[in-house]
């Protein structure tokens, strides 16, 4: 998984992919060699791999995707979302409630993102067995209903009328 700039692309294990004109520019923001990867060797990456005892790598097509459940207990692992989220709107008879709830499960399940709220719901029930306090919410989490009913954050997207493409944006 990658997150891509004009300049740059940044891959879940925190490396950075570049041009090899953009690792000086990297260096002055104290991003360390091994954090970077290069599209292609030229001179300056010869020279610098030459004296320096870590070297800038090419890019590796190996690249794996996210796995959730690295910590996961098996309890989190194997728990079913659906049922999970379902159960917390059970008593509801609030038909926006209902239908915000059924499209972003859809929308869940149509971009695989079962193993990611299975993980945000291991943490926040970490958080709360652990009383550690965490944000109202932040960024476009705020517009997901089920990250709401999770606890993740404290605004109801419904109530202020945030719609849930902005969290479910491509």
């Amino acid at each position: 998984m990658r997150t891509q700039n004009k300049n740059y692309s940044l891959r879940y294990d925190g490396v950075i992919e570049v041009e090899p004109s953009q690792v000086p520019k990297l260096f002055m923001l104290g991003v360390k060699p091994e954090q970077i990867n290069v599209t292609n060797v030229n001179d300056d990456v010869e020279k610098f791999n030459l004296r320096s005892d870590i070297k800038l790598e090419l890019i590796s097509d190996d690249i794996h995707e996210i796995d959730f459940d690295w910590n996961l207990p098996d309890e989190y692992k194997n728990l079913d979302i659906y049922d999970y989220i379902v159960s917390k709107i059970e008593h509801t008879s609030d038909e926006k409630i209902v239908d915000r709830v059924v499209k972003e499960l859809s929308e869940i399940k149509r971009r695989g993102l079962e193993n990611l709220i299975r993980t945000i719901i291991y943490v926040i029930d970490t958080f709360k067995q652990k009383q550690i306090v965490w944000g109202v919410g932040r960024g476009s989490s705020c517009a997901s209903y089920i990250l709401y009913l999770l606890g993740l954050h404290c605004v109801d997207p419904i109530k202020y009328n945030i719609p849930m493409d902005e969290f479910f944006h491509d």
